[in-house]
């Protein structure tokens, strides 16, 4: 399944799932009925931003790409800030977003698009990713590994 490798970048792949998401919730197949909707859609959207946003902006100052679908063209192993903790804070925080939308429409098979949309970044993306930074920066982003969990 390489041929699907890095072939979609993360945000057009998010704006697929939300697109998922809506055509389900159209449907209205398995409706939740939750009061706490609307305080987890805004805790979800902070979190998501908090993670995602300031991950960008380092990657910016970095001087290295953002762009998902070329890894190799990195110039520079970000590690800090978000990146001490999560090698993927711009990946977690679209699926926390992802989440929150899902909890805002409140219905369950739109809610399972996330863990959809999750693993087909993890073995689509990430995976080529950490092949790809592992070979431009060898044991530093394989000591990097050791230090920061894949998501969270």
């Amino acid at each position: 399944m390489q041929f699907l490798e890095l072939k979609i970048p993360p945000p057009i792949l998010a704006l697929l799932t939300i697109a998922l998401m809506l055509g389900l919730w159209c449907c209205r197949l398995c409706p939740l009925a939750n009061p706490w909707a609307i305080p987890m859609v805004a805790l979800f959207a902070v979190v998501g931003i908090a993670f995602g946003f300031p991950s960008m902006v380092r990657f910016r100052k970095a001087g290295t790409t953002i762009k998902p679908t070329h890894p190799e063209r990195a110039t520079r192993l970000v590690v800090s800030g978000m990146y001490h903790f999560s090698r993927n804070p711009m990946y977690l925080g679209a699926t926390l977003i992802l989440l929150g939308i899902g909890i805002f429409l409140d219905d369950g098979l739109a809610l399972l698009s996330v863990p959809l949309f999750a693993v087909y970044l993890n073995y689509f993306q990430i995976i080529p990713e950490e092949r790809a930074l592992e070979e431009l920066f060898g044991d530093e982003y394989r000591d990097y590994k050791k230090r920061a969990r894949r998501w969270i």
